[in-house]
């Protein structure tokens, strides 16, 4: 019983990790777009992708369903790789660990 119970921690804190990291991807698509004095409108025009579905990956209302072709095309229009945004995400995450 002892092991499903630390099965059971387990999930939950890497649930809380994963959620954690989700906002951070918000934050970071924000920032990164902020960085550059891109407009959420300029960045719709230049990706393709609509401004209020911009608005709510960066708000976290839609993190979870962003399509890896959506992110692809921001990140195109944001100059960077899908790579380049995820190492960003992945240091972020890193600082927050090392804080926690």
């Amino acid at each position: 019983m002892k092991a499903a119970s630390n099965r059971t921690l387990l999930i939950a804190k890497r649930r809380k990790a994963f959620l954690s990291s989700l906002s951070l991807v918000s934050v970071t698509l924000r920032d990164i777009r902020d960085a550059r004095g891109i407009s959420q409108e300029t960045l719709a025009k230049w990706s393709g992708v609509g401004a209020k579905t911009i608005s709510t990956y960066e708000t976290g209302a839609r993190t979870a369903r962003m399509s890896i072709e959506n992110l692809g095309f921001i990140c195109c229009a944001l100059g960077i790789t899908i790579a380049e945004f995820f190492d960003e995400v992945r240091k972020r995450i890193l600082a927050m660990e090392v804080q926690e």
